[in-house]
C-alpha cells in the first residue's frame, strides 16, 4: 500500500482529457469518457512479474497504427529467434518475419543464409514481423511515445485472457 501511495503521489493531480488506465496488478484496463466515467473496461496482459516489469508512468497517446509491423527487440532476436533459425533456416518465413537493415529495407524474407544469420548475431540487421493474423501485436497498436518503449496492442494469443494472472 505504501508503494502504491508513493506512485500515486507522482501522478498529475488533474487530467485535462479522458484517460486510459492500465491497472497493472489488477490486469485490467479502463477507458474513461469526457465526464471521467468508465466508458470501457477489459482484461489486459502486462509484462512479466520478473525480469520484464511493466513500468509505471503517464503519457499522452499520439496515434494508432492498424496492421502494425512488430520490430523484434534485439534481446528476443538473440535469445529466442537465432536459436530457432539455426535449427530451421526457414523459421522466419513460416512465422511471417523478415530481416531488415537499419533503413527497414527487407534483406531476407525466406530462407536465412549463414551470412544474414551472422549479421543478425552482430546486431547489423534486425527482424520484424509482417502485419497480419500471426503478428504478435495483433491488428492494432496504440502509441504514446515514451522512454520505456511501451505501447498497448492487440494480440492473436487470446488464450492468455482466460488466465487469472496475466503477466
Amino acid at each position: 500500500m505504501q508503494l502504491t501511495l508513493e506512485r500515486w503521489r507522482w501522478l498529475p493531480s488533474a487530467y485535462q482529457t479522458p484517460l486510459i488506465v492500465a491497472n497493472i496488478p489488477e490486469f485490467r484496463l479502463r477507458a474513461y469518457d469526457g465526464d471521467f466515467k468508465i466508458g470501457a473496461a477489459m482484461k489486459v496482459v502486462v509484462g512479466k512479474a520478473l525480469r520484464h516489469n511493466t513500468p509505471v508512468f503517464t503519457d499522452t497517446m499520439q496515434y494508432v497504427v492498424f496492421r502494425p509491423y512488430w520490430q523484434v527487440p534485439r534481446s528476443i532476436t538473440r535469445s529466442e529467434l537465432i536459436p530457432l533459425i539455426v535449427r530451421d533456416p526457414d523459421y522466419l518465413a513460416k512465422k511471417e518475419f523478415e530481416v531488415v537493415d537499419s533503413d527497414q529495407n527487407v534483406v531476407a524474407a525466406g530462407t536465412i543464409s549463414s551470412d544474414v544469420l551472422n549479421q543478425l548475431r552482430a546486431g547489423k540487421l534486425s527482424i520484424r514481423q509482417k502485419p497480419g493474423p500471426k503478428n504478435a501485436l495483433g491488428l492494432v497498436k496504440f502509441v504514446f511515445p515514451n522512454s520505456y518503449n511501451v505501447y498497448m496492442h492487440d494480440t492473436p494469443s487470446t488464450e492468455l485472457f482466460a488466465k487469472s494472472r496475466r503477466d
